[in-house]
């Protein structure tokens, strides 16, 4: 089902301004520019009315034409993606379906890879590897029939061929397909190496795929006996490093910590450990945060604790809520790499 979206009345109007500062517009297009407003801002507790308001004055392309029907399930799409609810999924599917059907563009419509990108994210929070990994792959396929300028055509390839092998090192089985496709991730990023998101993106999925095959499930530890692929893993981890440095964008920096993490309670470094969990909260409080984050973060402090003594005592990180991230209709697990030891009966 959606997220809950509750019908507007005159008080809520009242309280969203008083909160907000967000006054909620007659105007179908301002109703939009509204919701991506409150989406860049992180005014999470907006959204519910927001998203509401303009599903009363968009119920369909009827409404307010084309383009504003299909920005309004983009940005549907987007809320509910950062909420990690299911709901993003039939969002990202009436998206890919409603460009093709209504654009003058038809197929080659960029919105129709949009729901592609869309549909294989939330099918990978799910643990749908197969059918996730089979979107990224239609997404490449229409980039390159459907080209858009070249600089946006490489970024998109790129991180689409990064996100086949992310879903493959979720999944734990098929490293040669996360290799494959690593390698065609690496020649973009070395054709087009001035862009800092495709460096970041490529030392990132390097390192988590290294960190995929290094790990030993049933504990999260790095045996001795795989040493040649823990030097793999500490040079890429390395390398990641020096790259996240240079970022700002504050959700790679937050994943930035969350991977330092990994690799200390692989190591069984508390002393990093403690180290990520800190910068984690400084970039949570001078950025906002995200909820889906910061419930990933904690999750892996309490595995951490869990798995070894070493990390007992480490405080959880203190965060924003979101109100669109219902608990019956997010992930059973965790969603990200590694957070829980494999137990028996797991897929």
């Amino acid at each position: 089902e959606d997220p809950p979206l509750l019908p507007v009345t005159p008080s809520d109007r009242i309280l969203l301004a008083q909160r907000t500062g967000v006054v909620l517009a007659a105007d179908p297009h301002t109703a939009l520019a509204n919701i991506r407003h409150a989406l860049a801002t992180h005014q999470r507790e907006a959204l519910p009315l927001l998203l509401a308001h303009a599903g009363q004055l968009i119920p369909d392309a009827s409404a307010a034409g084309v383009d504003a029907w299909l920005s309004y399930l983009q940005l549907r799409h987007d809320a509910a993606m950062e909420a990690e609810h299911i709901s993003a999924l039939r969002y990202a599917r009436a998206l890919q379906i409603d460009a093709a059907r209504l654009s003058p563009a038809g197929i080659a419509d960029p919105r129709v890879r949009n729901g592609l990108g869309g549909r294989g994210h939330i099918l990978q929070m799910f643990g749908n590897y197969q059918e996730a990994t089979s979107c990224y792959l239609q997404l490449i396929r229409h980039s390159i029939c459907f080209p858009p300028p070249p600089g946006p055509l490489w970024w998109i390839i790129h991180d689409a061929y990064a996100q086949v092998a992310y879903t493959q090192a979720l999944s734990g089985r098929d490293f040669r397909l996360a290799d494959a496709a690593l390698h065609r991730a690496e020649a973009l990023a070395d054709r087009f190496g001035d862009n800092p998101g495709i460096q970041f993106g490529q030392a990132r999925r390097l390192l988590e795929v290294g960190l995929a095959a290094a790990i030993r499930r049933e504990d999260l530890s790095m045996p001795v006996f795989r040493r040649n692929r823990e030097l793999l893993v500490e040079k890429r981890f390395s390398r990641f490093l020096s790259i996240a440095e240079r970022t700002y964008e504050a959700n790679w920096r937050l994943a930035t910590q969350d991977i330092r993490l990994l690799y200390a309670v692989a190591t069984r470094d508390s002393g990093l450990a403690v180290e990520a969990r800190e910068e984690f909260q400084r970039t949570t409080d001078t950025t906002g945060g995200f909820a889906n984050l910061t419930d990933r973060f904690n999750s892996r402090l309490r595995w951490a604790a869990e798995i070894s003594p070493r990390f007992d005592g480490i405080s959880l990180i203190l965060g924003p809520s979101d109100e669109l991230r219902e608990p019956s209709a997010i992930p059973r697990r965790q969603t990200g790499l590694l957070i829980r030891p494999r137990r028996r009966g797991d897929e």
